[in-house]
């Protein structure tokens, strides 16, 4: 065996069920929908705009309406229907419209309104915007007022998607977990409560739980639903169980079209790649990458068709909106200059707010010392943090490392399992985690909570001492005393 066969590891295993029964897959759905609904109406009731699609996701959900409306993804006359509705005021950062007034431009060649964000997002959640729709113009109906395709009906309804995605991520990244553990844990450590911590602490005590049940219009529970599933995916052909890779190669471009930045996780699909070409089969692994970026340009191309829609063909230098393909609003400079930053940075750093994630981090590296699906795993996380760090704007590469990172939630979670489940060998060691864990989730709630009332800067450094005056200070507000 070459040593890069053993970088990348070559093992097989016997494959077993890594998905619950179906029962629990519907329950949970049911109880996931149930909490968003309510978690939802409460995000509204404290916004003050009072509604539930704001900020950067107000131009994904216009690219649903406008799909299902007008059947395209021209948001110009979305635009400038909101825009005469609702009324321009640069001190309410709460106002729906901020973002796309921020970064919406009139494009001189085109006429459009171009926007740096990419189409795909919105695309996924047409759905659950015409399921809200159709319910919206029956309500209108019946009670014999205009229906609102801007409303909060289609606004709660497209909301849903995000709660599908989020489910599906929870489901996905579990059965990776499992898979880890059944892949190189000692028999007597695979218990079920490792894959449940891992899972869950990272989803409840992260980031992942805000932008599925509190702000459900970005595009992070999408980006981390199929995420999640291009791993599991993944997995089944590192463990011989598929063959194939156009299926990773769609997901991947769809998930491109959801996020830029989800470019980063290529290295998935080139160590399969590279894996069966070390393992002597250089025309099926030739073979593979052609299949696999060919079904990649599919979705690639629809982002590619709107952007020259939008744009016209000679939309490169002229200053209006994304004037090339850049990652949202940001340019990216060679070097990671701010590599440290997305982790440790007090201006949401992903190790400074989610200190489980640090531990996940360990945990990963830990597993790639013995393990080649982890190594793979790893490499494709530190491209991940290489990327935002090296965002030429310092302010918002560093700043947004605990949002931007949502998607590794699989690949972290896999490598904590697995530490988890090594480490948990004394009688009262699943106790004391499960308390650890819940202390966690506990103080990332109270931190959602301060951020959801403004307590907590969400665009300033934040200190530890900041964050406990913030939490006092909300609790304070909703539990007042005397």
């Amino acid at each position: 065996m070459s040593d890069f066969s053993r970088v990348l590891g070559t093992q097989r295993w016997q494959p077993t069920s890594t998905w619950p029964p179906r029962r629990w897959l519907l329950l949970s759905l049911a109880a996931t929908l149930l909490l968003g609904s309510f978690t939802f109406l409460v995000t509204i009731k404290l916004s003050r705009a009072g509604t539930l699609v704001k900020t950067d996701g107000l131009a994904y959900f216009l690219y649903a309406r406008s799909a299902v409306i007008d059947f395209d993804t021209d948001i110009s006359n979305e635009f400038e229907t909101l825009d005469a509705r609702l009324p321009s005021d640069a001190e309410d950062e709460d106002n729906m419209m901020v973002a796309l007034r921020k970064h919406g431009r009139r494009h001189p060649e085109t006429g459009r309104i171009v926007v740096p964000w990419p189409v795909g997002s919105g695309l996924v959640m047409v759905p659950f915007y015409a399921i809200g729709w159709a319910v919206e113009a029956a309500t209108a109906q019946l009670t014999g007022r205009t229906a609102d395709s801007y409303g909060l009906i289609p606004q709660f309804f497209y909301g849903f998607g995000s709660l599908v995605y989020g489910w599906l991520g929870f489901w996905a990244t579990m059965a990776c977990c499992r898979r880890a553990l059944r892949h190189a844990a000692p028999t007597s450590l695979r218990d079920g409560l490792n894959p449940w911590l891992a899972t869950g602490g990272l989803i409840f005590a992260g980031s992942p739980v805000f932008y599925i049940f509190i702000s459900p219009s970005m595009s992070h529970a999408t980006s981390f639903g199929f995420l999640a599933l291009l791993t599991l995916l993944w997995w089944q052909r590192w463990d011989g169980e598929s063959e194939g890779i156009a299926v990773l190669g769609f997901l991947l471009g769809l998930l491109m079209t959801v996020r830029y930045q989800n470019t980063m996780f290529c290295p998935l699909l080139v160590a399969l790649v590279l894996r069966r070409a070390w393992q002597g089969s250089w025309r099926a692994a030739l073979r593979d990458a052609v299949v696999g970026l060919g079904a990649l340009m599919l979705p690639v191309a629809v982002q590619v068709l709107h952007y020259l829609t939008q744009h016209g063909t000679s939309g490169y230098g002229t200053g209006v909106g994304s004037s090339s393909f850049k990652l949202e609003q940001n340019e990216v400079s060679l070097l990671s200059h701010h590599f440290f930053e997305v982790l440790f940075s007090c201006l949401h750093g992903l190790v400074y707010w989610t200190p489980l994630a640090g531990l996940a981090i360990i945990a990963l590296i830990w597993a790639a010392l013995k393990h080649g699906w982890a190594r793979v795993f790893l490499a494709t996380f530190l491209l991940h943090v290489y990327l935002i760090g090296a965002l030429a704007d310092g302010t918002a590469g560093h700043a947004f490392g605990m949002r931007y990172l949502i998607e590794n939630t699989p690949l972290l979670a896999s490598g904590l399992a697995l530490w988890l489940a090594h480490r948990r060998r004394h009688p009262r060691g699943g106790k004391f985690w499960v308390a650890v864990f819940a202390v966690l989730m506990l103080i990332n709630g109270l931190l959602i909570l301060a951020f959801g009332v403004g307590t907590i800067s969400g665009t300033d450094c934040v200190s530890h001492a900041d964050m406990v005056r913030g939490v006092g200070a909300a609790l304070g507000r909703l539990l007042p005393l005397g």
